[in-house]
């Protein structure tokens, strides 16, 4: 199964959206991404679900060639810190001002999303929520 057909089927689930509307959001996040606000507002989804369906998104779309590119990669912790956290912080400092808090409450939720212990995953994603209403 690739990862539209697994992010279909998961989605769906998840947030009891139509699977033909999930289609089109997967069409539109591939070609259009002008279009996914104006699909998510006329279905009336919530901010944080749609942040949440994007993550998720993101997070299947990837999967694979993120572990393809860290396969080959040993790192200590010191050092997998370094490179996690310039990464992030070279990506939110090249966005515009108004872009860089709803990327950084992404990349809390989709560490979040990852996470096995469920508290600190419960409080990642209580995280997201406040920087997105800061």
């Amino acid at each position: 199964m690739d990862w539209v057909e697994k992010f279909l089927n998961d989605a769906e689930k998840m947030f009891q959206i139509p699977r033909s509307e999930l289609e089109k959001f997967v069409q539109y996040m591939l070609s259009d991404p002008v279009k996914v606000q104006d699909w998510a507002e006329r279905l009336q989804i919530s901010d944080t679900d749609f942040l949440m369906l994007t993550t998720i998104y993101t997070l299947y779309k990837t999967e694979d060639r993120v572990i393809d590119l860290l396969s080959n990669i040993e790192l200590k912790v010191d050092e997998a810190i370094g490179l996690i956290s310039t990464a992030a912080a070279n990506l939110l400092n090249a966005l515009p001002q108004e872009d860089r808090k709803p990327i950084l409450a992404q990349l809390i939720l989709a560490i979040a999303l990852q996470t096995e212990d469920a508290q600190l995953r419960n409080s990642l994603a209580e995280y997201a929520k406040v920087i997105l209403t800061e």
